[in-house]
């Protein structure tokens, strides 16, 4: 091979290169800017729909009342009676 075309495609290598990183640089630094951008848009909707959540639904209290009175239930037929606490 010869030296000065070596030296050559290396230069313009570099170059490619730099440019490239670059390029990859700005994408990065407008990804992380819309990343941000919908982060704080999110926390706002986030913030929001908490608020207006009534705090606990009717299906969920429902099933939580008919598991505590499970749970009361099988002490009193089972766990009572073998001792446990």
């Amino acid at each position: 091979k010869n030296r000065m075309t070596q030296a050559k495609r290396e230069a313009a290598y570099v170059e490619d290169l730099a440019a490239w990183e670059e390029s990859c640089a700005e994408i990065e630094q407008r990804n992380a800017e819309a990343l941000d951008a919908w982060k704080r848009e999110n926390d706002k909707y986030l913030h929001l729909k908490r608020k207006t959540q009534s705090r606990k639904h009717s299906d969920k209290a429902a099933y939580e009342a008919a598991m505590t009175s499970f749970q009361d239930r099988y002490y009193e037929a089972v766990g009572k009676p073998c001792g446990l606490l």
